[in-house]
């Protein structure tokens, strides 16, 4: 037995060795120098929500190849009631935005890992090219149950707090909750609580010990932040006894340190809604998520309403887009609004609209594993249309965009980046799926493209983009050629091909020595 394992681990090195070029190890490395912000702003980033520093670690070759420029993390804070064993995603996921220190966590505090295990993921991402963005809880921390509050948010502070944190003047003393309903209230937007002890972020303690933990998190080669309820932070331009120097003392602090060190850093607040003040007056600082842009992009493609996703190509927010991260869905959808009903074929399909657009970054939420810590088994986030809209994104970087869709038949949308008789292409969502389409052409020249999913022939004459939509009803069409002697053969699959040779340690409960993973795109395995 022994002899014919080994005769097939030959033969297989034999088959190695005559395709170098396919399965030769990959030596991409990043740019030397600072890490420029521009570098992930109007690009994709993968939120990798609940994975473990090390699982990510283990996917970059994948997240590189999918086109993603950053890679976003949970929340890098000791969570609430942290157990090994309580790792259900679906009954502990907000315990990681219910924090019980402000500080890294530490060994067996938190399902994602430690200090040591974030920097080895910043090493390794740096060789891939990838930058790293963690999520930050800074509004508040872990109340002493699921929900309910008593006299103010010291009094409801969980007894897992550490114990440097207990001060009843580290938190707003109001025992009143937000009332979402008028966001104009700034007082009633920042002061309130949201059932969680809220920190007091006016208190230089307190702006001190976030500042602190993003220096540390710097020292491990975090490229930038996610503040969770940001807009639940006040703001200098704030009305008097509302107002604090939170951000500049917090951000402008993060920013000179990281400067001193060569680098530069992405950083973005979760702002829901209404912000009841000036955009400005945050957009200073941080750049901001529009959440309401993407939310109502992913109704419309549900309903097949071309119409309705034609309406959302004037974002929400009414400043410059290139201050905005949006998304087709994020955690709190899928956990809280039940997207998770939603077809993953529906999400790629938003994902064809949001993440194509000019200037906004686009943040794609991986739907997690059953398990905090382990990595999405829906791997929908490298797929090869999602992976053609990324590399999409990135090709037409800084271009301007051009909004369409068949008010005839309602059902499909396409986005045309890049300049009028120049470089010029489309991302086109067809709604009912796959099919021809005749579209009227803005941006692009006369000639003969292949769609980057299918490898379908797409022809530009007459200011008509005319082709096949694959079954996705997606078709990410650019880079002219010359015209075709034949139409290609469809091929979805990608031309270069990973062979993964993986141990597996819960094989050993069957006797197996080893394990060996083939190569393909994705499951089932080729």
């Amino acid at each position: 037995m022994k002899r014919r394992v080994l005769s097939v681990l030959l033969a297989i090195l034999m088959v190695l060795s005559l395709v170098p070029t396919i399965f030769a190890p990959k030596t991409a490395v990043a740019e030397s120098g600072p890490i420029d912000q521009a570098i992930v702003q109007g690009g994709a980033i993968l939120h990798c929500f609940d994975w473990s520093f090390d699982e990510i670690r283990e996917a970059l070759p994948d997240i590189k190849a999918a086109g993603y420029a950053a890679v976003q993390t949970s929340p890098v804070q000791p969570p609430k009631d942290y157990n090994a064993s309580w790792n259900d995603t679906s009954g502990n996921w907000w315990k990681l935005y219910q924090p019980i220190g402000i500080r890294i966590a530490g060994e067996n505090e938190s399902w994602l890992g430690t200090a040591e295990d974030l920097t080895e993921l910043c090493t390794a991402a740096e060789q891939e090219g990838i930058y790293v963005i963690v999520d930050i809880v800074a509004n508040h921390l872990g109340n002493k149950g699921d929900g309910g509050y008593t006299v103010n948010g010291n009094n409801n502070l969980s007894d897992q707090v550490d114990d440097d944190l207990k001060n009843a003047d580290y938190f707003h003393p109001e025992e009143n909750e937000i009332n979402y309903n008028t966001p104009s209230d700034r007082f009633n937007t920042t002061h309130y609580h949201m059932k969680m002890p809220d920190l007091n972020t006016g208190n230089e303690v307190i702006q001190q010990k976030v500042l602190d933990l993003l220096k540390a998190c710097i020292d491990c080669g975090v490229d930038g932040f996610r503040f969770d309820a940001a807009k639940h932070i006040e703001v200098p331009a704030d009305p008097e006894g509302t107002r604090s120097d939170f951000w500049p003392t917090v951000i402008d602090g993060a920013r000179t340190y990281a400067s001193d060190k060569g680098a530069y850093l992405f950083i973005y607040g979760e702002a829901l809604d209404d912000l009841g003040t000036d955009e400005v007056n945050y957009t200073q600082y941080i750049g901001l998520t529009d959440n309401v842009t993407g939310n109502n992009t992913r109704t419309a493609v549900k309903d097949q309403n071309a119409g309705g996703v034609n309406a959302t190509s004037i974002y929400y927010r009414s400043g410059n887009p290139s201050s905005y991260v949006i998304w087709a869905e994020s955690h709190d959808n899928y956990l809280n609004d039940h997207t998770d009903g939603i077809p993953t074929e529906k999400m790629i399909q938003t994902w064809a609209i949001v993440g194509a657009r000019a200037n906004s970054t686009a943040l794609f939420f991986a739907r997690p594993n059953e398990r905090i810590g382990l990595a999405s088994t829906d791997t929908s986030w490298k797929s090869p249309a999602v992976a053609a809209v990324n590399k999409f994104k990135n090709h037409y970087k800084g271009k301007g965009e051009y909004f369409s869709y068949d008010s005839a038949s309602n059902k499909t949308v396409w986005i045309e980046r890049g300049t009028s008789g120049g470089d010029a292409g489309v991302s086109i969502v067809k709604l009912d799926g796959a099919g021809s389409v005749n579209l009227d052409a803005h941006l692009m020249s006369s000639g003969y493209y292949f769609d980057e999913i299918t490898g379908n022939v797409f022809t530009v004459s007459g200011g008509k983009i005319s082709g096949t939509v694959g079954p996705t009803g997606i078709a990410v069409v650019y880079q002219p050629t010359a015209e075709p002697s034949a139409p290609p053969s469809p091929s979805p699959e990608p031309t270069t091909r990973t062979l993964y040779f993986k141990p597996n340690s819960g094989w050993k409960m069957d006797g197996a020595r080893f394990a060996m993973y083939s190569w393909g795109s994705g499951q089932p395995w080729t």
